[in-house]
């Protein structure tokens, strides 16, 4: 049987051969190898962006066996821990968007001298 991170490894190498082939391949027409080339370039740079995605499933994965791994070694206070790590991620978020709102009233601010 092919566990599921089997088969999503070749279905990222499947696609990845299928996109590489597609948009390097070169046409007949000479107007057309243009436009193709052009096509290929930007296909190949999507694909290259977009590739660190594969790894979003992973990491979520990875994510929940740890802390299900963190609440089973260490217990109910694996709880606390994990709650004051969501707190000051909160309270980091809330503060860096106090200060991002500051700096544009100082912007405007200053602009309108």
């Amino acid at each position: 049987a092919i566990c599921c991170d089997e088969a999503f490894t070749c279905y990222v190498a499947m696609s990845s051969r299928l996109l590489c082939t597609k948009s390097l391949g070169v046409t007949m027409c000479d107007e057309a190898k243009g436009i193709s080339s052009l096509f290929g370039n930007d296909v190949v740079r999507a694909y290259e962006v977009a590739r660190p995605m594969g790894f979003l499933p992973l990491g979520a994965a990875a994510v929940l066996g740890g802390i299900v791994m963190l609440l089973l070694t260490v217990g109910v206070a694996a709880l606390a821990g994990i709650a004051s790590m969501a707190v000051i991620f909160a309270t980091s978020q809330y503060v860096s968007s106090l200060t991002a709102r500051e700096q544009k009233l100082m912007l405007q601010t200053c602009s309108a001298r």
